[in-house]
């Protein structure tokens, strides 16, 4: 049953190459094309759509999956309601700070890439 959830997060985890993937042809226009600008852009739009789409296909599941694992252990221990509800509290404050984190990152590559 739980073998699954690692072989979808891994399979997730694979879709993030993308990412680097999009910017790449998002920066390199090719002399081949008449307008590589506009090929460019619409192909890191597309591989970026695609990557972000299956990321969250294969790892949402495992998400909700993990949490209810959690919970079962959690709840054979006395106050494991306690533990649970912190456990909660701190993986949505991860989360949140890896989103804040990758946008503040972003956001610095994008002024420095303006500013040169």
């Amino acid at each position: 049953g739980f073998r699954v959830m690692f072989i979808f997060v891994g399979i997730s985890s694979l879709f993030t190459i993308g990412f680097p993937i999009a910017v790449h042809f998002r920066e390199g226009a090719t002399e081949k094309n008449p307008d590589p600008n506009l090929v460019s852009e619409n192909v890191a739009r597309a591989i970026f759509f695609i990557s972000s789409f299956f990321f969250f296909l294969f790892s949402a599941l495992p998400k909700i999956g993990f949490m209810m694992m959690l919970q079962s252990m959690v709840s054979t221990i006395e106050h494991g309601h306690r533990v649970f509800g912190f456990i909660a509290i701190v993986a949505m404050i991860c989360d949140a700070g890896m989103v804040m984190a990758l946008s503040a990152v972003i956001e610095g590559l994008s002024s420095l890439q303006l500013a040169l």
